[in-house]
């Protein structure tokens, strides 16, 4: 049984790539499947994680005729995506080893069909602290959200640009998604207007991982 069906598109993503599989199949639940569609990329991109999937069959590797986009290339990949559950991880990202087991025991506990998380945001150079996308100050207990809410959250403000919703990466219950949820502009109609969200508390950064268990929507 496959739990989580992860999809990664990935454009030209050859530098990173390697860090947000290896970030998936170090998972704490092994029950899952990385599906990665290749962008039509230019560079080593489809070369490398075809070299990975020969390490590890979980690893799936799908090629795009032209270049159409993140969210054409999510939907090619849910399109083939058989777990209980869809993850999207994008190619420069990558996932705290229990991340995924941490929001799937979350949405068992609470009876969710979406989950997310909150983004630390990483300085790419080193030279700054790692931050919550999120403020502790914003997300303190668990809260429960609206869709609409949710929407209007993917908005930031002038004070606070990069909170926005909108760059969280939900784990979505697979039997309640639809395939035209993701319009080639805007991940925003991935939400089902039934849906709501609750946000938990961050957990502390460690190890330079960029995502930690936070949101859950349902």
């Amino acid at each position: 049984m496959i739990r989580v069906s992860n999809v990664i598109p990935a454009f030209n993503a050859e530098k990173t790539i390697v860090r947000a599989l290896c970030s998936a199949r170090r998972q704490s639940e092994k029950r899952l499947e990385i599906i990665v569609v290749d962008d039509a990329s230019v560079d080593h991109t489809s070369a490398i994680v075809a070299g990975e999937a020969a390490l590890d069959r979980r690893i799936r590797l799908l090629r795009l005729p032209v270049n159409a986009g993140p969210a054409a290339a999510r939907n090619r990949g849910i399109a083939v995506a058989q777990g209980d559950w869809i993850g999207l991880l994008d190619a420069d990202d990558s996932y705290h080893p229990e991340r995924i087991k941490s929001l799937l025991n979350f949405a068992d506990r609470v009876g969710a069909d979406m989950v997310a998380d909150n983004i630390l945001l990483c300085d790419a150079s080193g030279q700054n602290p790692d931050v919550p996308m999120i403020p502790p100050t914003l997300l303190f207990e668990p809260t429960e959200l609206t869709a609409a809410e949710f929407i209007a959250r993917n908005v930031g403000s002038p004070s606070i640009p990069r909170v926005s919703y909108g760059f969280l990466k939900p784990l979505l219950r697979t039997s309640y998604y639809a395939i035209s949820n993701f319009p080639t502009m805007n991940a925003i109609g991935s939400l089902r207007t039934s849906c709501s969200m609750f946000a938990a508390s961050s957990m502390e950064p460690t190890g330079g991982c960029c995502r930690k268990p936070c949101i859950t929507m349902l």
